[in-house]
């Protein structure tokens, strides 16, 4: 999918002229920031982390499993600690009507077999919408909830990073990694996507960063499921 560089939005933007707030937030909604270790699991977590926000916001107080994913998700094309789809991660969740828990279903953080429990979170997974513009990724993130991103993350500036508005012209490449975007805001004039990143919370800003709107290949990239509860 091609690249597409985008410009900062104003804290404002209309859909349907509708005004949008400046900013959004969900952390509130989510449970803590979780840590893959060395599985290349990340397509699981950032699948998950939409699911919990939609589930929490109506009531539901839930840690999902993203061991489920890697082990059963494979015959949908994942490929366990090796890399995968949040969009093929849905289809299985929506194949087989819900995901389990983490307690019955905990993260080990290597592919083993598919045991899935069979008591499961019913969770009808009915549509998956892509985010194709940072339009409709504000618009997604202020009326709708978190939304599962794939990003290029194979450079230093961004592994080490440790606060403050991050933007690197220079971090490009084919998307090597996934994660979740939970709000935006505007920070010393810089619009930002907040991102919750799976490598625990000694990273970044207790697991999460302000990534600039600026930032090549956020807004091409990103999607979220659609439940029916």
């Amino acid at each position: 999918m091609a690249c597409v560089l985008v410009r900062g939005l104003p804290q404002q933007a209309f859909t349907n002229q509708t005004i949008l707030p400046a900013s959004a937030d969900w952390r509130a909604l989510l449970p803590p920031v979780k840590n893959q270790g060395q599985c290349s699991s990340s397509y699981a977590f950032a699948a998950v982390v939409p699911l919990e926000a939609a589930l929490r916001n109506r009531g539901y107080n839930v840690v999902l499993s993203e061991q489920e994913i890697v082990d059963c998700s494979v015959r949908f094309g994942n490929e366990g600690c090796n890399g995968g789809s949040m969009h093929t991660a849905y289809q299985y969740i929506q194949s087989v009507g819900g995901l389990s828990q983490e307690a019955r279903y905990p993260y080990r953080g290597a592919l083993r077999p598919c045991s899935r429990p069979s008591a499961t979170e019913r969770i009808p997974v009915v549509q998956y919408v892509e985010v194709k513009s940072q339009a409709q990724m504000i618009s997604a993130l202020s009326t709708v909830g978190p939304v599962a991103i794939a990003l290029h993350t194979s450079c230093r500036s961004f592994q080490m990073y440790v606060g403050g508005v991050y933007y690197d012209p220079d971090c490009i490449g084919e998307p090597d990694h996934a994660a979740a975007l939970v709000g935006y805001g505007n920070e010393n004039g810089q619009d930002y996507y907040l991102l919750r990143n799976s490598w625990g919370t000694s990273w970044g800003l207790g697991g999460y960063m302000k990534i600039s709107t600026r930032t090549p290949q956020i807004h091409d990239l990103g999607g979220y499921p659609v439940i029916n509860m």
